[in-house]
């Protein structure tokens, strides 16, 4: 009986679903019809306003731009320019007055009849202002630079006629202008200067302010794209001050149709405005000027006519779903309560309690999905206790390891004090015996202190390299940055061999001048790793180690080349390897540790590079870093002394 009446509230259920999802569907698709033909329409007039728009602002510029190339043609600018920059400075004297006064009498003739034009401008060479039309100007400008912040009007403007972008002039209270900008040259093609026109911007914001066939919300928009975002070059209707202030960035949610109206890309449809209202818009492109033109209107507004239909969709909606909840809630019954308690038992799961297996009577699917949950949780309840094991081993495995790195750094400052330390007495009374404090040494004796010397400098590199490691191994070794010429660092590593060799040393640099900023000190000890190792295997006729750097990019790469005798393949695959030499035998004439190249890669890692080898037998090996040219350090890396490293 109770599953029989499970079945029928399942199936009421089904039937009003299947009866409420088609006429929802229905008043849907009709909906949206008819709002999609209203946004076409909509979009069809917003695009014939926006291009309109870019057509009436594109035409005034191009008049004023012919405008001034006709103009700064005239004979009497070419005559006079020369005479009012030969009096700069001296505004009063006799000829730049006469010469003013004749072309005041053309250029002020032409600004009255250019309501955009307030003021005409020659400037000379330097970019500075020797003569102006408008009288309110004056000659408080006169000696001046151009007012736009970038000077941009003043440089392009010398390679061909020039539009420069707004900006706020200090000069007239930091209201919104414009410069135009061409050169001017004589009748022999010699530069004379610029002619540079200032425009007002309220033709263009008048333009732009017509509100005609946008309703009541909507508005026209003119902005230009800067480094980071979108700049608005006219007053909106919620921000009247936001004439270069108000500035929104690239990939924000708000503004979209500027957004690709300013990189030159047509934009038609649904998106959100600078205030984060949803609008319908069209935004187009101005190349002359790299403006974006957008016109929209508020889909509220635009969408009125459909709003009367969408209230009765709404109302069906709330209707049915009255009556699919009074019959979800009778089905809910038989449905609901096992699903609630398989819910607080997954909820106790989760927290890790495995204990709260529930039971449900029946032979249905449910029935078949409590049975599979509950021997899910004898399962895991199993799996739970094998974590804890495996957690507890895991534990103690740390602490071993733990152990064995306290054990290493013990042993590294072990042999930091208990070796370092007696090595510099040894090596110091070598060096002050070997040079005659002690009297004069026989032959022998000086050949005995050389190689006590030689040897406790070599176990010297072999304990710091040790130490070295140690610190890469454990991520505790320190870099410092600062800005230096990868020349001279190169040229200062061959002079210091050429210095300790004593002879002849077969060391030159090729290098390109580049300045970076590293860890000098960390790149000079890996160069003199490379040379020191290029040095040991040397033929003995004409033997050769360039030391080279050129820039790829934002990264610099350092070489060390060398004739000598080469490195297999199969030896280049392990050279990096900590304690691998290539020759491993008892007799072999080459020291070393087998630790340098080993640090010269973990050292190049912490500067952000890579480090290879190029080498052929017979024919010399060539050792390189990449290394970025600028090094950021994190807080755990930075050291502020040398000395600590």
């Amino acid at each position: 009986m109770v599953l029989s009446i499970s079945l029928v509230n399942k199936l009421v259920f089904l039937f009003i679903i299947t009866t409420l999802v088609p006429i929802l569907i229905s008043g849907y698709i009709t909906f949206e019809t008819s709002k999609n033909t209203l946004e076409n329409e909509t979009l069809d007039k917003l695009e014939t306003i926006s291009e309109l728009k870019t057509q009436r602002i594109t035409e005034n510029f191009q008049v004023i731009k012919d405008d001034m190339i006709a103009v700064a043609s005239y004979p009497d600018i070419k005559k006079h320019f020369p005479i009012l920059k030969s009096h700069f400075g001296d505004w009063n004297h006799p000829e730049y007055l006469e010469s003013k006064k004749i072309l005041n009498v053309q250029l002020q003739k032409f600004e009255k009849a250019k309501s955009m034009v307030i003021d005409i401008m020659l400037i000379n060479e330097d970019g500075k202002i020797v003569y102006n039309t408008n009288p309110d100007h004056g000659s408080k400008e006169l000696g001046l630079l151009l007012p736009d912040p970038d000077q941009k009007a003043f440089t392009e403007g010398q390679k061909g006629t020039y539009i420069a972008q707004m900006f706020k002039n200090y000069l007239e209270n930091f209201e919104p202008y414009m410069l135009l900008s061409t050169p001017v040259h004589d009748d022999d093609g010699t530069y004379l200067g610029l002619m540079t026109f200032e425009l007002n911007m309220d033709q263009v914001f008048s333009i732009v302010a017509d509100p005609s066939g946008l309703g009541k919300s909507g508005e026209n928009i003119i902005a230009t794209k800067t480094d980071n975002g979108i700049l608005f070059l006219s007053p909106l209707k919620s921000n009247p001050d936001a004439i270069l202030n108000k500035e929104i960035e690239f990939d924000s949610s708000l503004a979209t149709a500027m957004q690709h109206a300013v990189k030159g890309e047509k934009f038609m449809g649904t998106s959100l405005d600078y205030d984060g209202v949803e609008v319908v818009t069209v935004g187009t492109y101005i190349p002359m000027l790299d403006w974006g033109v957008v016109s929209k209107i508020d889909s509220s507004e635009a969408f009125e006519s459909v709003a009367y239909l969408e209230q009765i969709n709404i109302l069906l909606a709330v209707i049915f779903t009255i009556l699919v909840g009074l019959v979800g809630f009778i089905a809910s019954k038989n449905i609901a309560n096992p699903i609630i308690k398989l819910n607080k038992s997954a909820k106790s799961a989760t927290s890790g309690d495995f204990s709260h297996t529930i039971t449900h009577h029946g032979s249905d699917e449910l029935a078949s999905f409590v049975t599979s949950f509950n021997l899910m949780l004898e399962k895991l309840k199993i799996h739970e206790k094998q974590q804890q094991e495996y957690h507890t081993k895991l534990e103690k495995m740390v602490f071993q390891l733990q152990q064995q790195d306290q054990a290493k750094s013990e042993f590294a400052s072990m042999i930091s004090h208990e070796l370092k330390t007696p090595l510099t007495p040894i090596l110091s009374w070598s060096q002050m015996l070997q040079q005659g404090i002690g009297g004069d040494l026989s032959e022998k004796q000086r050949h005995g202190l050389e190689q006590i010397i030689l040897n406790s400098k070599r176990l010297q590199k072999l304990i710091q390299d040790i130490l070295d490691l140690h610190k890469l191994e454990l991520n505790q070794f320190s870099y410092t940055t600062s800005k230096f010429n990868v020349k001279e660092l190169l040229t200062q590593v061959a002079e210091d061999f050429r210095d300790d060799r004593q002879e002849n040393c077969p060391i030159s640099v090729d290098s390109e001048e580049i300045v970076m900023t590293s860890d000098n000190h960390r790149i000079s000890q890996i160069v003199t790793n490379f040379v020191t190792n290029a040095l040991d295997f040397l033929p003995a006729k004409d033997p050769q180690i360039i030391l080279s750097a050129k820039s790829e990019g934002d990264f610099v790469r350092i070489s060390v080349k060398d004739n000598g005798v080469g490195i297999s393949e199969n030896n280049q695959k392990k050279l990096f390897k900590k304690f691998y030499q290539v020759d491993t035998s008892r007799t072999r004439k080459h020291g070393g540790s087998g630790l340098g190249l080993s640090i010269c890669e973990g050292i190049t890692e912490g500067l952000g590079g890579t480090i290879g080898v190029s080498s052929k037998v017979g024919d010399g090996s060539e050792f390189y870093i990449k290394i970025p040219k600028l090094l950021v350090l994190n807080s755990s890396e930075f050291s502020h002394s040398e000395s600590t490293n």
